[in-house]
């Protein structure tokens, strides 16, 4: 009994142990200060043509500025707020909307939502580099 008390423990703390190894490195920060820049479209088709995001970092806390000029549109622009975790941002681009998605080196997607031009808003993807 003493015995399968002694392997239930030791697989319980190996347990711990190597959970909190795999906790500690998912949730460090990729790297996104930088200027980055790409295109994208609409979920509707319509063109994003210069998506421009120039960000500083501190931990997991993002800042910066924004540029989008959609086709035949005008530019908007504004500030950057947001976090990172692991390779995972969640950004409020202030005053047209929100956006999520990935880094992978100097690669990052975004998902991004747009409001408060002037419309109901939409969604649209778009890929930037570094």
């Amino acid at each position: 009994m003493r015995r399968i008390v002694t392997c239930i423990v030791a697989v319980f703390a190996a347990v711990v142990v190597f959970s909190g190894c795999d906790s500690s490195s998912s949730s460090s920060p990729a790297a996104v200060a930088g200027v980055w820049t790409g295109s994208g479209a609409y979920e509707q088709g319509t063109a994003i043509s210069n998506f421009r995001l120039t960000l500083t970092q501190d931990g997991k806390s993002v800042l910066g500025s924004y540029s989008v000029t959609r086709t035949g549109r005008s530019t908007m622009t504004g500030s950057v707020s947001g976090s990172v975790s692991g390779s995972k941002l969640n950004l409020t681009l202030s005053p047209h909307g929100m956006a999520d998605g990935r880094v992978d080196g100097n690669t990052m997607t975004l998902f991004w939502f747009e409001s408060g031009f002037g419309g109901t808003g939409g969604g649209g993807t778009v890929t930037l580099s570094k």
